[in-house]
């Protein structure tokens, strides 16, 4: 009897040792989806948010209730984002990671990680290791900003001469820009358009970002005057309103147009003053004459030619891009 008893004994041990693991007692496992709906795209001109951020789901794919821990890496840039979610079984939840930049950066595009690791598994320590990642873009966006300047405004040239202004075109944006010159006028005191003939070494620069570049123009003037000239003393003066303009071509598109920066300059032409021997009169008869003081009408002239550079002026200063 007791032979039989050991016997079944072993029977039983290696019935019990040969089943799968499958039939035992099933013991939970980990696991976890992450998805990040990006780029990033961060506007950094002066005056933006600076700022950008993207959705991510992660998904609990599992029978068991997840805590599941958030990890971030942007870089040099700071960032924020929720440092753990706890997800129910079967379900997915949403998230916001934002990321900050500095104002003025080059444009450029960087690397974002994000990863989800479940750290808990109902509530214990998950039996294996259950992470997943997603890698984004960062754009920093680029902006336009150009000016013009010069160290003079007023030029004085005769008939038939040439005459270059020299100015300096500045790039404020964050990327190389082609900048685009071009002018209005000149125009005399009327608003009408004078004989003059304008050239550019070149009407599309390329300048860096926070470069700038010195540019001159030249123009021919008349080979006369026109009957608006005034006289002063021996010389027949008048003066002209002429606009020079710089204009960012990252910065053009249809709706918004483009962002640009202009510079108002004077020209005084000038001639010699012949008196005519014709009937003792002087210059063509009373006509000059007619125009009273010299000086004083010159005056008036100028003031005239500032007004309408005021008139023809685009309205506002250089604009920021703040798409």
């Amino acid at each position: 009897m007791t032979r039989m008893l050991l016997s079944l004994i072993l029977v039983l041990s290696f019935v019990l040792l040969s089943v799968p693991p499958s039939i035992q007692a099933q013991q939970p496992v980990a696991s976890v989806n992450l998805d990040c709906e990006g780029p990033l795209d961060i506007p950094v001109f002066p005056g933006s948010s600076k700022s950008g951020s993207i959705t991510c789901t992660v998904e609990n794919p599992t029978a068991f209730s997840e805590k599941i821990e958030i990890e971030v890496d942007s870089g040099d840039l700071a960032h924020s984002a929720p440092g753990s979610i706890t997800v129910a079984a079967g379900e997915s939840e949403d998230f916001q990671v934002s990321v900050q930049a500095d104002e003025g950066m080059l444009a450029q595009s960087l690397s974002l990680t994000v990863k989800a690791t479940v750290v808990e598994l109902n509530g214990a320590p998950p039996p294996n290791v259950a992470e997943d990642e997603e890698d984004e873009i960062i754009n920093i966006l680029q902006y336009a900003d150009v000016s013009i300047s010069a160290d003079l405004a007023l030029f004085s040239v005769d008939v038939g001469d040439e005459l270059s202004i020299e100015f300096t075109i500045q790039n404020y944006g964050n990327a190389e820009d082609t900048l685009k010159l071009s002018t209005t006028g000149p125009f005399d005191e009327d608003s009408n358009s004078a004989d003059f003939t304008i050239s550019f070494p070149s009407n599309n620069i390329r300048v860096g970002s926070g470069q700038s570049q010195t540019v001159s123009v030249l123009l021919k003037t008349p080979n006369q005057m026109s009957s608006n000239a005034m006289q002063e003393g021996s010389r027949l003066m008048e003066n002209f309103a002429l606009e020079l303009i710089v204009t960012s071509e990252f910065s053009c598109s249809d709706s918004t147009g483009c962002i640009s920066s202009s510079l108002d300059t004077v020209i005084t032409l000038e001639d010699e003053f012949v008196e005519s021997d014709e009937d003792g009169q002087s210059g063509s008869g009373d006509s000059w004459n007619s125009l009273g003081h010299g000086g004083y009408m010159n005056v008036i002239a100028l003031v005239s030619v500032f007004a309408t550079v005021a008139l023809l002026r685009p309205i506002g200063p250089c604009e920021r891009n703040l798409e």
